[in-house]
């Protein structure tokens, strides 16, 4: 998965990776899980726990899926048996 550029963020809700510019002490990138709505961009997981974006973002990718989980947990999960 690679970066994108602004003109192709999400603006609907969906959760994305952001990267913004961090601008106390040291000028940096950060990363984070983030979310758009009511006009805002938001860093966290959902309105109730969100904390309001002070910079925009300056390139965003998709949230990878999960991995598989391994077998034994798989397991467990489909019969909730642990073994």
């Amino acid at each position: 998965m690679t970066w994108r550029s602004l003109e192709t963020l999400p603006e609907d809700g969906s959760y994305v990776f952001v990267a913004v510019q961090w601008t106390k002490g040291k000028q940096r990138g950060v990363v984070g899980e983030a979310f758009y709505s009511g006009g805002k961009w938001w860093w966290g997981s959902g309105p109730d726990h969100a904390i309001e974006l002070n910079n925009l973002p300056y390139a965003w990718m998709p949230i990878p899926n999960a991995p598989p989980l391994p077998e034994k947990k798989r397991a467990e999960r489909e019969t909730g048996i642990k073994k």
